[in-house]
């Protein structure tokens, strides 16, 4: 009597293949995630520029307003 059964190897081997199958999803969701992440940090750092730039009109609005 044999102590290994066929089918369990072929059970273990497709589970094998599920796993790496989410592997590789989990891993591509990462880099998309990571690309949306540096996308979002460069728009913040415009958006900061932005808000400076505005900050800086209405400062010289208000100088010219109140002299």
């Amino acid at each position: 009597m044999s102590f290994f059964d066929p089918r369990m190897l072929e059970e273990l081997q497709a589970h094998v293949r599920h796993v790496a199958g989410v592997a590789d999803d989990l891993k591509r969701e990462n880099d998309r995630l990571r690309q949306n992440q540096a996308r979002l940090q460069d728009q913040v750092g415009q958006l900061q520029k932005y808000v400076e730039n505005l900050d800086q009109v209405v400062q010289a609005h208000d100088s010219k307003i109140h002299k």
